[in-house]
């Protein structure tokens, strides 16, 4: 692509303002000594100045001439660029009113107002949110990658937030000035950036090359979120309408590999590091830190290739032959099975809109319309059965014992583990569980397992590329929603944990809950299971504490 300079002038941006008196070299001001935990001398060796090769991630500090590392806002850290005519931001934090952004320039001798630009590495919220209040106060210039602008500008909260806690925002559009291209580069006040595109994290994620004082300083955002975690591959797991692209973020690392370790590398979360780290990477930590990313990402597209992405985001799709998803139906997944010519439907939610939902959503898969050979039911919960009413009393109905009886108060024909007609064949087996049933099969190699509302999506797992431990993250609103529920009767915890043993019998390849969260896949690998399985048993062992 063409490299394109953009050079603005000031008088067609209304931005005729007086130099802030920042320079490359401005020292941290009066009373707050520069830290320096690993003294690394300047190159050019006259200059008595240090500055910190290694840190803690959660610190505000100067790493280069004018170059700070606003580490002590959360979850997310800002970086901010001194020139010859103000300040350039590398993204705004997460905080609508900016004020970690702007107690932390003032830590280091610089002001919010004097902002001039910001450049956004991505659109996430917490990369984002203190954009419009940073503009308001400075007049600043914002450029982001040319593939996230359209999020920004409509505020897709979806998109932005992903699948995080949805902390307090107003829902303002973010405007955009600049769209930036690989290789366009932003020209202010002596400095000069590249923006090279490194999608994949999200489609028009940017990475910023700063050349200063011959040194090469890279901005990273969440294409390496930390030195400890690498890239953040967990977006290339998630559902499509999240926007990560696992094809796009291999292609990313492979151009990253293909360069030069930068002389200094700063990244998006340099919270996440537990201990101290460099950020002077020499090429076999740089591969390091890159090349087991690439062998995930590379796993997850081929796995997209060959399995499909059966994510299970409200969209009626073939998961496995003979096996639909039909989508979710006021708040509880349907799914059917096909065999010989008879249908089965897993869960009956939705009350006297049950028989429509399903004659609709299995024509639009060409599924042909018959009816229903039995019902079978995951929950002893009354929402996912409320749609018995709308289907045929003859028909036969799977329930958990505990519902058993009232169902054949309504009329229905119930069977349960213990008591089954001999009359139906089905399809799959038949577990009993303290909240339910579930049911299991073979097919192609698989093991397909559907379940109640347990265990749930609550959690995402974070793998550390230079030791391989797992840090487990919570979801939210989905980790406390599932602890209120818990918490409402102690003989549901107990339950709870006695159906997280049984279900750690099984060792599904698809899985298939009554209960989908933040548009889960379908498809489980390596130890996805086992993880999901002990992110459920955290909150139940913190409630038995407490009972």
């Amino acid at each position: 692509m063409t490299v394109a300079t953009l050079v603005f002038v000031q008088v067609a941006l209304a931005m005729l303002v007086t130099s802030t008196g920042c320079s490359p070299s401005s020292p941290p001001p009066p009373g707050k000594p520069m830290e320096t935990l690993v003294p690394a001398v300047e190159k050019n060796g006259d200059s008595t100045t240090q500055y910190p090769t290694q840190w803690l991630g959660g610190q505000t500090l100067t790493v280069a001439p004018g170059v700070h590392v606003l580490g002590e806002i959360s979850p997310s850290a800002v970086h901010a660029i001194e020139t010859d005519d103000g300040i350039i931001l590398i993204d705004s934090g997460g905080d609508e009113q900016a004020r970690g952004v702007r107690e932390s320039l003032l830590s280091v001798g610089l002001r919010l107002d004097d902002v001039r630009y910001i450049l956004i590495t991505h659109a996430h919220y917490d990369h984002v949110f203190g954009v419009n209040k940073i503009r308001e106060m400075s007049g600043a210039t914002v450029a982001a990658g040319k593939d996230d602008c359209e999020i920004l500008r409509t505020a897709d909260l979806p998109a932005l937030y992903s699948v995080f806690p949805k902390i307090p925002y107003s829902g303002d559009p973010i405007a955009v000035d600049v769209e930036l291209q690989d290789g366009d580069t932003i020209e202010w006040g002596g400095v000069t950036i590249e923006a090279l595109a490194t999608p994949g994290h999200t489609p028009g994620s940017t990475c910023y090359l700063l050349n200063k004082d011959d040194q090469q300083i890279l901005f990273c955002g969440d294409v390496i979120s930390s030195i400890d975690f690498g890239p953040a591959t967990y977006a290339a797991k998630l559902s499509p309408k999240y926007r990560g692209d696992a094809e796009a973020f291999v292609a990313t690392v492979d151009r990253l590999l293909h360069r030069p370790p930068p002389d200094l590398l700063l990244t998006g979360h340099p919270r996440q590091q537990k201990r101290l780290q460099s950020i002077r990477l020499d090429q076999t930590t740089w591969k390091g830190l890159l090349e087991p990313a690439r062998a995930e990402l590379q796993a997850i597209a081929d796995r997209h290739q060959r399995d499909g992405a059966d994510f299970l985001d409200g969209s009626p799709k073939q998961i496995e032959p003979g096996l639909y998803y039909l989508g979710d139906l006021e708040g509880t997944a349907v799914y059917a099975l096909l065999r010989e010519e008879q249908l089965f439907v897993v869960n009956a939610p939705g009350g006297e809109g049950l028989v429509k939902f399903l004659m609709t959503r299995l024509a639009s898969l060409g599924v042909p319309q018959t009816t229903p050979a039995a019902i079978l039911l995951t929950s002893d919960l009354p929402e996912p059965h409320s749609g018995l009413t709308s289907v045929a009393k003859s028909t036969v109905v799977f329930a958990p014992r505990s519902v058993a009886d009232s169902l054949r108060a309504d009329g229905h024909v119930v069977n349960t583990p213990t008591e089954t007609d001999a009359a139906i064949s089905l399809p799959v087996e038949v577990t009993e569980l303290p909240i339910g049933l579930c049911y299991s099969y073979s097919t192609g190699g698989k093991t397909v397992l559907l379940t109640p509302a347990a265990p749930r999506n609550v959690s995402l797992v974070w793998k550390n590329r230079l030791n391989g431990h797992k840090t487990m993250g919570d979801l939210q609103p989905q980790m406390s929603d599932l602890i209120t529920e818990l918490n409402a009767a102690a003989d549901r915890v107990v339950n709870y944990r006695k159906t997280l043993e049984t279900l750690s019998r099984f060792e599904p390849d698809v899985w298939l809950p009554s209960l989908p969260l933040t548009d889960q896949n379908a498809n489980l690998y390596d130890d996805d299971w086992q993880d999901t399985l002990e992110n459920n048993l955290r909150p139940v062992e913190t409630l038995e504490r407490r009972y």
